[in-house]
């Protein structure tokens, strides 16, 4: 599906529950109320939906961040792969790890990115099929490090099993991005002029980049990633196929 078809199908979705969403606002702006805004992630992901039985990726909801601003939810979800929650970090690292492997090949796999990001799930692997063929290892529990440690820094959750227990093929990349992605489509459109999907892919065409050359590090854009603002690109890296997404 391109990714206006996974949207309105999860939309969908979504608008038929409404009475899930607004029992969770209610409970989280009683727990807000009464200063107990700390428990409000215990509340939340208390409803799942398989959006891929064959990879195994489901969609939690509502998420803790979940809204209603300028009379519209702010739908926040966790997409899972076999249970286990990933994050845009865990792309990341995984995505770096690759271009480490593939060496002068790498940019094979920021080709993969850019296709993504314009066709999502309906992208044509057969245009891709050196890095689907090709025999990606593992991240090693030193690369993992780095990234705790820049989860420790800003006192979050390293949720280090996406990494440690998956490799992901190509074929789950393009699915479990896909759906990570369709997030920030939903809740920042670009057709009004947000950045929707530009911000996490320009983070991975970052740590594909970060993969190949020493001028930048995986930790740089972990931090980016996990990063409240719109951080300044970076001048080396050729970022336009990205800034042109919805034009």
């Amino acid at each position: 599906m391109s990714y206006d078809l996974m949207r309105d199908r999860l939309l969908r979705h979504f608008k038929n529950e409404h009475d899930i969403w607004d029992e969770f606002l209610k409970r989280k702006k009683e727990l807000e109320l009464n200063g107990q805004r700390s428990s409000i992630p215990s509340i939340s992901n208390t409803n799942t939906v398989t959006v891929n039985r064959d990879i195994g990726i489901t969609i939690s909801y509502p998420g803790y961040k979940t809204d209603f601003k300028y009379g519209k939810y702010v739908y926040d979800y966790r997409v899972s792969f076999k249970g286990i929650a990933i994050s845009h970090p865990s792309i990341i690292i995984d995505l770096f790890n690759k271009a480490v492997q593939l060496g002068d090949n790498y940019k094979l796999l920021e080709k993969f990115l850019i296709d993504l990001a314009k066709k999502g799930d309906a992208i044509e692997l057969q245009n891709h099929q050196f890095i689907c063929d090709f025999n990606f290892s593992s991240p090693d529990p030193h690369l993992l490090e780095k990234a705790n440690v820049v989860y420790r820094r800003q006192n979050k959750l390293y949720l280090i099993d996406s990494n440690r227990d998956f490799n992901f093929s190509i074929k789950e990349l393009v699915e479990l991005m896909s759906w990570i992605t369709l997030q920030e489509d939903i809740n920042y459109p670009m057709e009004k002029g947000f950045q929707g999907r530009r911000m996490p892919y320009y983070r991975y065409i970052e740590a594909v980049y970060c993969g190949k050359h020493n001028e930048r590090n995986l930790s740089e854009v972990v931090e980016r990633a996990l990063a409240h603002n719109r951080p300044t690109l970076w001048s080396e890296i050729d970022y336009s196929a990205i800034t042109r997404l919805g034009n």
